[in-house]
């Protein structure tokens, strides 16, 4: 027996070896051909791109991305720089090194992962009952000042939240009235509209929204349904921690961790959509014992929460799938075969029916993608999560306008909520001193982290706002169709926050199990406690109001028979008129869809020749020009111009309302 695990010890010495000298090789082959396409570039490149530019210039372009129209010359001699030093010369071998490092880890981590055996159970009786009450009581903390003007004020600052308030107000008020589509409406850019395939909408949300719309107003609706999904959220993490680690007080701080998470709570100020994570752990939880155990009813739950998620949000079911992909290169690696087949016949069971219930409404989303570009949404490398941001305490944290912590959260790309990602220096520090002891049941949950955080980079990897040459695995993503619709890939921390959550969790367990017994571990459990609490504590200060300016309470709709123009235009500012509208109700020329298919009114309107402009919104029947001046203040609007080429119908501080015709 000695004697043959020596040869197989000199076998696998032999392979490191050859293995060694084959990257060894590889890496000498590919410098000499960098060096030698460095030479090139420094001898040829210029001289290509001036001639390209000339060929412009003479009106018989030799290559379509080269056109004097857009830039100069001297921007494209810049531009051919920066691809080929930063992608080619250095972004190749930077990337191997990346990709050989993780699959180093990747290797390292399945040699030790290790099941955690049978769990001993330190449960007491009603612990999801304690749970959820901890979890109600945190959520009312958490939105404490929102409570005061629940009825009239909406979560969050006025941004994307006046949007989500809109798509309930269109499907409760419109919708359910059989006046309006969930599929077209010309509410948003009139006359023409748009398609709503591609919307933000929350089905589950507008679904039990519909009771409560005749019962409560609609701010009030609004804020319950963010704030039901923090317990039920916290419940499900609960129920899966509790399932790994048999430890209810460990797994209350598990639940706590995921609901109450940095990433949770930006996406409650923000978007009502992407807030709904509550199906997220209890998908993860009953495909999981689905895998282990087997059971119908493990399989039929798994089943029920992935079509839950999906409904809650498009992203949510594409990240699903990930997480389904990703645990069946687990299972394959850790079978050592490459087909296995019950978890092939359980994954289709979970997707299929989910894509068999919504198949209408995807297959009109799938041929819209294949015949308009309209569909593909910008930012695939900007709304990112930045990998400073996993240890630095976001804008939303109460130390996110500390000077220097303000400063490096106003250097990422995107914006604030797309980039929170904050794991909590608390845990990190726990996580990190329980390492030697939870590395190898922590194991597969660590693969599972790592993957997720991974998506959430982006196609390259982005420090302190940089791009750094690094491709990624959403490099190759963003050329996929469909898949590429997820273009926010900050939303992947998602599930990297509930891997976090039991990563945590596993560490406080081996902290009570620890040599430490009485009223000294009882102290130090709840120190530990007691920091991860603050870390990630936060209170809400943002609401906005649901209001309509003064002057503009007089205009009312008349059968849809005419349109509205609002000016001047921005992404935040139409959010505002689109919650305007839910008073109004009169179409409005702009808007602020998810994704805008086809072109309307609003690309083709004159905003230098007013004239034009007039005639223009006569023909489309557009009656009224709104300009609001709180919006005009950054703007290059001439009200005086507007005064002069419309009639006025009535003004004060916020507006100036004008008639068309």
């Amino acid at each position: 027996m000695r004697a043959e695990a020596d040869g197989n010890n000199q076998t696998m010495n032999r392979l490191r070896a050859l293995t060694q000298r084959k990257l060894t090789r590889f890496f000498i082959i590919l410098c000499l051909l960098l060096g030698a396409a460095a030479v090139v570039h420094s001898l040829w490149t210029h001289d290509f791109v001036e001639a390209a530019y000339q060929s412009s210039l003479d009106g018989t372009p030799s290559v379509s991305f080269i056109n004097h129209e857009r830039h100069d010359l001297d921007y494209y001699h810049k531009r051919a720089d920066l691809i080929f030093w930063q992608y080619i010369f250095f972004g190749i071998p930077l990337t191997l090194f990346f990709w050989i490092g993780i699959i180093k880890v990747i290797k390292r981590v399945m040699s030790v992962t290790e099941s955690q055996g049978q769990v001993t159970p330190h449960r007491f009786r009603h612990d999801t009952v304690l749970a959820l009450a901890i979890y109600c009581l945190l959520t009312m903390v958490y939105f404490g000042p929102s409570l005061s003007n629940f009825g009239s004020q909406i979560i969050g600052p006025p941004e994307d939240n006046m949007g989500g308030y809109w798509n309930l107000w269109y499907s409760n008020e419109l919708v359910l009235r059989g006046d309006e589509s969930l599929t077209h409406t010309d509410m948003l850019y009139f006359p023409e509209g748009t398609s709503m395939y591609y919307f933000a909408w929350s089905f589950y949300n507008f679904a039990i929204s519909i009771l409560l719309w005749m019962i409560l107003s609609p701010a009030a609706v609004f804020n319950l349904i963010i704030l039901h999904s923090y317990p039920l959220a916290g419940l499900g993490a609960f129920l899966l921690v509790r399932y790994i680690t048999g430890n209810s007080l460990v797994a209350i701080v598990g639940g706590f961790l995921f609901a109450f998470s940095p990433h949770h709570f930006a996406r409650s100020l923000h978007h009502g959509n992407l807030n709904a994570i509550q199906f997220i752990p209890f998908f993860v939880l009953y495909f999981i014992r689905s895998i282990r155990e087997g059971g119908a009813r493990n399989l039929a739950l798994a089943t029920l929460f992935f079509f839950l998620n999906s409904m809650c949000d498009w992203n949510y079911m594409v990240i699903a799938g990930y997480f389904i992909v990703f645990g069946y290169v687990y299972v394959a690696l850790r079978r050592r075969k490459w087909v296995a087949g019950d978890y092939i016949v359980k994954a289709g069971v979970v997707v299929g029916a989910t894509h068999l219930v919504a198949s209408p409404w995807l297959w009109e989303m799938i041929k819209l993608g294949l015949v308009t570009k309209d569909v593909e949404g910008s930012g695939l490398n900007t709304f990112v999560a930045d990998f400073a941001g996993l240890f630095v305490p976001g804008a939303f944290h109460w130390a996110g306008q500390w000077p220097g912590i303000r400063e490096i959260n106003a250097s990422y790309t995107g914006n604030a909520w797309e980039a929170a990602g904050y794991l909590g220096i608390a845990a990190l520090v726990m996580v990190a001193i329980a390492f030697p002891a939870t590395r190898r049941v922590a194991a597969k949950w660590w693969l599972g982290f790592i993957a997720f955080v991974v998506m959430a980079l982006g196609p390259q990897l982005h420090l302190l706002g940089k791009s750094l040459p690094i491709g990624l695995p959403y490099t190759v993503i963003a050329y996929l169709p469909f898949l590429s619709n997820v273009r926010a890939t900050g939303r992947f921390m998602v599930i990297a926050y509930l891997f976090w959550a039991i990563i945590v969790s596993l560490s406080l367990q081996r902290l009570l199990e620890s040599k430490w017994t009485g009223t000294k571990l009882s102290l130090i459990a709840t120190v530990v406690v007691l920091l991860l609490f603050l870390d990630y504590f936060s209170i809400n200060q943002d609401n906005t109001k649901v209001e309509l300016p003064a002057a503009m309470k007089g205009l009312t709709a008349e059968g849809k028979e005419f349109g509205l123009l609002n000016i001047p235009r921005s992404y935040r500012s139409s959010m505002r008129y689109m919650m305007h509208q839910t008073f109004h109700r009169i179409p409005i020329v702009d808007g602020a869809a998810t994704r805008k298919i086809g072109d309307s009114l609003e690309d083709r309107l004159s905003y230098t020749d007013l004239g034009q402009q007039q005639q223009q919104l006569s023909m489309a029947q557009v009656k009224y020009v709104v300009i609001h001046r709180k919006e005009h203040r950054d703007s290059e609007i001439d009200i005086d111009a507007y005064l002069a080429q419309y009639e006025l119908v009535s003004q004060d501080e916020e507006c100036v309302i004008l008639q068309v015709y």
